[in-house]
């Protein structure tokens, strides 16, 4: 029996930027993507759905895809995944004040992700793509007839 993905698309921060919450119903285990602000609404959506999440995933380290970090990681005790090529998206505070936001500082990547790699929610794999060029760490998530 295939597993059913659960999928909630939330709009957060002052740029609008796209956080999505993606689970296995069976297995109630989830992984946020791009926790980009306001951690309380994400935390939210993941206890409706009753998940335990196991990783927070990074499409690219901009701080407008990264401000709840800190907070969601601390909550979850997930762990970080990013590209290797955005490893150090945590010593980018300077970019976030450019835009004229604060960003916690956030914690370091527990994962680095290269092209090719398979992320696993319970029953539900999606394969990390390198999309290098907004930057140079850029993934997307393909499985399941979707893409991130």
């Amino acid at each position: 029996m295939e597993s059913t993905m659960i999928m909630k698309l939330l709009v957060v921060g002052p740029l609008a930027s796209n956080c999505y919450i993606v689970g296995d119903e069976a297995a109630r285990e989830g992984v946020i993507v791009d926790p980009a602000d306001e951690a309380e609404v994400i935390l939210q959506s993941v206890a409706e759905f009753g998940l335990t999440v196991r990783s927070i995933i990074l499409t690219h380290g901009h701080p407008d895809h990264i401000a709840a970090l800190k907070e969601v990681k601390e909550a979850t005790g997930a762990e970080i995944a990013v590209h290797t090529g955005d490893s150090e998206y945590h010593r980018q505070q300077a970019l976030a004040l450019t835009f004229g936001f604060h960003c916690p500082s956030p914690p370091p990547p527990d994962r680095l992700l290269n092209d090719g790699d398979s992320i696993d929610i319970g029953e539900l794999h999606f394969k990390v793509i390198h999309t290098p060029g907004h930057t140079p760490g850029g993934i997307c998530l393909l499985g399941h007839g979707v893409l991130f």
